[in-house]
């Protein structure tokens, strides 16, 4: 879809306006003949079909899908983690942002979602359309760091009339939300507002309209009180025979949780279904070393320490190799300190004396994942040894960790597959992407 030309509006606004009042409308009886059609390049069928509601495979499957990156850099010497935040002209960005699959939409990260498409409202006389409606949805959607709340927000773009609409010249054009619960037994909160209806005239003349949907900060599983919750957008004509019931236009899915150990921010939401990764760079000289360990650990275990055989490393990512991804570990601080514990008792092994030098010992995976290096004394199944050890300039290493440490706040990192009465019920991946 093509930049939106956002100028259009008030030339559709007019010609609503004009087919609305004209003379000879008002002194008509609408006949009723005919039928109308509503589609969508979201849904272009034109199908009422509701969406299979996702489960939590379905998520962990869409999040391999799609991934963005977070430059490390940004957080240099601790820089403060702050929430993204769109520029005010996020919508018309989104009215440019060419989409593949609208009913699937962009994820620019895992706070902002946007959707775009073009649809048609036809008056069918006889099997064939004489007149109707063309318009274009921008449907953009914002979670935050600060509070369990999705926004949504719809603009209607290029309202036009052709031909013969004076069956119903003013026809409702409605948009709804349906939240439904993944996790646990909760939806979106009875508060939430996920419903919006206006005519062809108002929408032509007050073009946007928002939505939101709410979770209570208590609703949810463990105790980081997770709902994880899927939503689908809907869109019909109530009020014309034919396009009265409801098509879907996108299916996505949102996570809000109360996590205390996120710092200033102990609730808040995120759309799940992508892979966010952080980037370390070689060239970057603050953290070079840890970057260069990484690397070597992602695309050469083999010569790391500890040497096992048939070595594979997870979590990393480089232009040559991408592997598993990691989840982070928070709850559990014994095995955090055992993984800690083990990577130095490795680093001691191989470099005896190393703190003397100031050196630090340098772990990946992270000690705070759980594909840390004490892995094997806690999953039965894992296989031991799977991770790298390298003995690190001290401020090379802390500056990463720090980097690390401010990332997960503001990407909003939870525990990633945290045991909740011996089941797993959701799951924080990411990766470590090296350049």
């Amino acid at each position: 879809m093509k930049l939106k030309t956002f100028g259009r509006i008030a030339v559709g606004a007019a010609l609503i306006v004009n087919v609305f009042n004209s003379p000879a409308i008002a002194d008509e009886t609408p006949s009723g003949q005919g039928s109308w059609s509503l589609t969508s390049e979201a849904n272009p069928k034109g199908s009422d079909a509701k969406a299979s509601h996702r489960t939590l495979q379905d998520v962990i499957n869409n999040a391999k899908q799609h991934s963005y990156t977070v430059d490390s850099q940004k957080y240099s010497k601790g820089h403060a983690a702050q929430q993204e935040v769109a520029p005010a002209s996020q919508i018309e960005e989104c009215a440019g942002t060419i989409i593949g699959n609208p009913r699937v939409g962009y994820l620019k990260d895992r706070y902002h979602f946007c959707s775009n498409w073009s649809a048609t409202i036809n008056h069918i006389q006889d099997g064939v359309p004489d007149g109707g409606y063309t318009f274009d949805v921008i449907f953009i959607g914002t979670a935050y760091q600060s509070t369990r709340k999705i926004d949504y927000e719809i603009l209607i773009d290029r309202m036009l009339p052709w031909g013969d609409v004076s069956s119903n010249p003013n026809p409702t054009i409605s948009f709804r939300v349906d939240c439904y619960e993944i996790t646990g037994i909760y939806g979106c909160d009875p508060k939430s507002h996920l419903q919006v209806s206006k005519t062809v005239a108002e929408w032509s003349i007050s073009p946007h309209a928002q939505m939101w949907a709410l979770s209570d900060y208590k609703d949810g599983v463990g105790p980081d009180k997770v709902n994880l919750v899927g939503w689908d957008l809907f869109m019909n004509a109530p009020d014309l025979p034919g396009a009265e019931l409801e098509q879907l236009q996108v299916s996505q899915t949102g996570r809000f949780d109360s996590a205390s150990y996120i710092p200033n921010y102990p609730q808040g939401s995120v759309f799940p279904e992508v892979t966010p990764h952080l980037l370390y760079k070689t060239s970057d000289a603050e953290v070079n070393e840890t970057a260069q360990h990484i690397k070597d650990a992602c695309e050469d275990p083999a010569n790391t320490i500890p040497t096992v055989p048939n070595k594979d490393i997870p979590g990393c990512r480089t232009d040559n190799v991408e592997k598993a991804p990691i989840y982070r570990l928070f709850h559990d601080s014994k095995r955090r300190t055992d993984n800690r514990s083990m990577a130095v008792r490795t680093c001691e092994a191989k470099w005896p004396g190393y703190p003397s030098e100031g050196k630090d010992c340098d772990e990946f995976p992270f000690a705070s994942t759980y594909e840390g290096a004490a892995i094997g004394e806690y999953e039965p199944n894992a296989t031991p040894g799977m991770y790298s050890v390298r003995a690190l300039t001290s401020s090379d290493n802390q500056e990463a960790g720090t980097r690390l440490g401010v990332w997960y706040t503001a990407d909003r990192i939870l525990d990633g597959r945290l045991p909740i009465n011996g089941a797993v019920h959701y799951f924080e991946p990411f990766k470590v992407w090296i350049k």
